[in-house]
């Protein structure tokens, strides 16, 4: 009987001991500041990445991401446009040649341009594109005939980050819906996924400049991007990422072209060894970047690359499992992804089979129901020839 008590309270504690994790997160859960944090989450990151795309510039001179980044967020979260308008011109105040002015007459222009078409009822996310070419096209241009001059170099520019602004927007109005608006199913066209590289390659162009010592936090970023991607989608996923990144980066600072060749080989050497899991993806990126760093560079800028390449290592090893899984839901041809649409295709046919069981289920009550009657009008037939018959004998 003793025994018998003391495995029972055994299994309660242990039962406790599995419960306190769960009651725990309920707890958290529950609490208002959680609460408040979990509804302000996506909020919170387009901030960021407002305040690194309003730092980003392209050549030193042209800023087109602020107004295609604010259109985007205009029609796909618009409870997120006032904290997104204020962090842009922050970063760009932060920049090495401020643009914060161009930046809210940018934004000012695009708002009034929307809200003249929204009262025509001519508002759609398909006229964005035109309406931030419009904007940083006009300001700019009003800016040169202020000064007092505008030359040929000025209105070409001009044009150009006007363009920019145009193929942006396109860009940042595929990629935000793919991971902050909710879906039916994870797939994503291939189109998509490089739309999202574009997107956080171009935030990553914000931090250009940031050089704790002799580490370029862009480069450290960048390939921690780069193992992310290469885990989840293998070589060909970690080349495109590589070779996006560095085409962006080197946009924005022109002294690392060099890095495109060495992002782009890093990332496919690393998703070649993916079979190795985190070990043999973080191993593929520092024996790329080591092996064209040593062509490239010279001793001290080898230091510095394999030293940014351990850094991200690090990070990647220190990511939790599940932001892996999640990311490699999305990039298509993983198992993960695979196995997503296996369990979307089996909900979907499951809810059929219900549905067309259902159907069964009523056509069945009316076939009973119709039999019924056809039993009552065969008695009824039956009962008055039977009267017919004792009225022709009584006749």
């Amino acid at each position: 009987m003793y025994n018998m008590n003391a495995e029972s309270n055994l299994d309660e504690r242990r039962h406790g001991q599995k419960r306190w994790p769960i009651r725990l997160k309920d707890r958290l859960s529950d609490s208002r500041p959680v609460r408040l944090l979990a509804a302000a989450k996506w909020s919170l990151i387009l901030s960021l990445m407002a305040f690194l795309l309003g730092r980003a510039m392209i050549l030193g001179e042209l800023a087109p991401f602020a107004a295609a980044f604010f259109a985007a967020v205009f029609f796909l979260r618009r409870e997120s446009i006032f904290w997104v308008a204020v962090a842009l011109p922050i970063g760009s105040f932060f920049a090495y040649d401020p643009q914060s002015l161009y930046m809210i007459a940018q934004i000012a222009v695009f708002y009034c341009l929307q809200r003249g078409l929204e009262a025509f009822e001519r508002s759609d996310v398909s006229y964005a594109p035109i309406s931030v070419f419009i904007s940083v096209f006009a300001v700019k241009l009003f800016v040169y005939a202020v000064d007092g001059g505008l030359s040929w170099y000025d209105l070409m520019m001009t044009t150009v980050e006007g363009a920019l602004g145009f193929i942006l927007c396109m860009i940042f109005i595929q990629a935000i819906p793919a991971v902050m608006l909710p879906r039916k199913n994870n797939r994503l066209k291939n189109e998509e996924v490089i739309c999202l590289i574009i997107l956080l390659a171009s935030v990553l162009t914000g931090t250009v400049g940031w050089s704790p010592g002799e580490v370029s936090i862009e480069h450290v970023l960048s390939r921690y991007l780069i193992l992310l991607f290469a885990l989840a989608g293998g070589g060909p996923i970690g080349a495109t990422v590589g070779v996006v990144c560095g085409l962006i980066l080197s946009l924005a600072d022109v002294g690392a072209i060099a890095q495109m060749s060495v992002l782009a080989f890093s990332g496919m050497l690393a998703g070649m060894l993916r079979e190795g899991k985190r070990i043999g993806v973080a191993g593929g990126l520092l024996l790329g970047s080591t092996i064209l760093a040593m062509y490239i560079s010279d001793g001290q800028e080898l230091a510095a690359s394999i030293t940014e390449s351990v850094i991200a290592a690090v990070l990647f090893l220190l990511t939790p499992r599940v932001m892996i899984r999640r990311l490699s839901r999305y990039v298509p041809g993983t198992h993960e992804h695979a196995k997503t649409q296996h369990d979307y295709a089996k909900r979907v046919r499951d809810v059929t089979a219900g549905r067309v069981e259902q159907f069964s289920e009523v056509f069945s009550q009316l076939a009973a129901s119709f039999k019924q009657f056809s039993h009552e009008g065969e008695s009824i037939k039956k009962e008055e020839d039977a009267t017919n018959f004792m009225n022709d004998i009584a006749a």
